[in-house]
């Protein structure tokens, strides 16, 4: 399934880096995964650091002057 969605980048939270929580659920409402999305420029923080795999990197502007991002959740049975 593809989902498109926009958000506004988040801030900085204290002592946090930059992220955006996600849930996946299945078609029966089922809850599978709660995860976040961490952002370009947030390397060094030790968050990311310990979850490199949730740093999702920007690939440029839309025709509207939007960050583009892509990322794929993988959800094993």
């Amino acid at each position: 399934m593809i989902v498109v969605s926009q958000a506004i980048e988040p801030g900085v939270h204290p002592g946090r880096p930059p992220h955006i929580h996600v849930k996946v659920f299945v078609a029966d409402g089922r809850e599978l995964l709660t995860t976040q999305m961490y952002f370009a420029g947030s390397e060094r923080s030790g968050d990311v650091q310990a979850a490199a795999d949730l740093l999702v990197p920007y690939l440029g502007l839309d025709e509207q002057g939007r960050q583009r991002i892509a990322f794929d959740f993988v959800v094993k049975p």
